[in-house]
């Protein structure tokens, strides 16, 4: 699996960089929305769309007996105006991903990806879920997704943040929940 990981490293830069360009702010993301289902349907993975936003669900069902798990990131953007000079800069004015989402769904793309390839492997089923209005307080898009019943027979969620006083190549993780926004 770390060659997989490995050799998929430059496509996830590709698409940090590609939904950097194309921020959207709050539940409505087309752009975002589009890309992500087309990267899926490339993938050959199954998803639903959310009726009441642009939040999305995807599955892989392993090909052994066991829990299902998901696997939760942010969409959206954040209304900043971005200065970066960077060639893969946001596209629109007053809107940047300055909060990390475009490599959250990144992350979470690449994810999928990898356990695509060795689905066969997995025990129960991986659930992908692309939340949008992160941002928005005090509930945000969990609200609308939760009510979807996106976690419905789902026994443990993990999500991500990226974070500046981390070193790079290390993680943290705490028991619980942390950044309930």
């Amino acid at each position: 699996m770390w060659e997989i990981c490995k050799d998929l490293q430059d496509e996830i830069v590709t698409m940090r960089r590609d939904l950097h360009q194309i921020p959207e702010i709050g539940g409505d993301l087309p752009e975002t929305k589009a890309y992500v289902m087309k990267k899926l349907t490339e993938m050959g993975i199954p998803f639903t769309e959310n009726k009441s936003d642009s939040g999305l669900m995807a599955e892989i069902r392993g090909g052994k007996p066991g829990k299902t798990i998901a696997l939760r990131a942010d969409m959206d953007a954040l209304p900043m105006t971005e200065e970066t000079g960077l060639p893969f800069a946001s596209n629109f004015a007053g809107k940047m991903h300055a909060c990390g989402h475009d490599g959250h769904m990144s992350i979470l793309l690449g994810a999928a990806e990898v356990l695509s390839q060795v689905k066969d492997d997995i025990p129960g089923t991986v659930v992908f879920i692309c939340q949008p209005s992160e941002e928005k307080s005090p509930v945000g898009g969990a609200k609308g997704l939760v009510a979807s019943g996106v976690l419905d027979g789902v026994d443990a969620v993990y999500g991500l943040h990226v974070w500046p006083t981390l070193p790079s190549g290390k993680i943290g993780v705490l028991p619980g929940p942390m950044m309930a926004a």
